[in-house]
């Protein structure tokens, strides 16, 4: 395991706002959004969730495209697109541990 140091929540949030962009970027509305993420994110011991702004809206036939996905950090950077499960704190709960677990079995760092 290295001894990397850990990033930080302004420093994760780049990292999904930057993924976020290449994903979802040319669903962006004409009319300016604030940011491409919600400002409400989850997090635990291990990693963030971020989640798209509810004002991007993905058309239908793009539904089964990764558009429709959360941006999950690693308290090191690593990124991962995870279902969408905003506004559903059991299944972020679990989205949480299952992340924890990932990271932990992959050793990052």
């Amino acid at each position: 395991m290295t001894t990397q140091k850990p990033i930080t929540l302004e420093e994760a949030r780049g990292i999904a706002t930057n993924e976020a962009r290449d994903i979802i970027g040319e669903f962006l509305p004409k009319d300016r959004i604030s940011s491409i993420l919600e400002d409400e994110y989850a997090e635990n011991e291990d990693c963030w969730i971020f989640f798209r702004n509810r004002k991007i809206n993905i058309p239908v036939p793009n539904r089964r495209l990764v558009a429709h996905w959360a941006f999950a950090v690693s308290r090191f950077g690593e990124f991962l697109t995870v279902p969408d499960s905003h506004g559903d704190a059991h299944a972020i709960d679990e989205q949480l541990r299952r992340l924890s677990a990932y990271y932990k079995s992959h050793d990052f760092p």
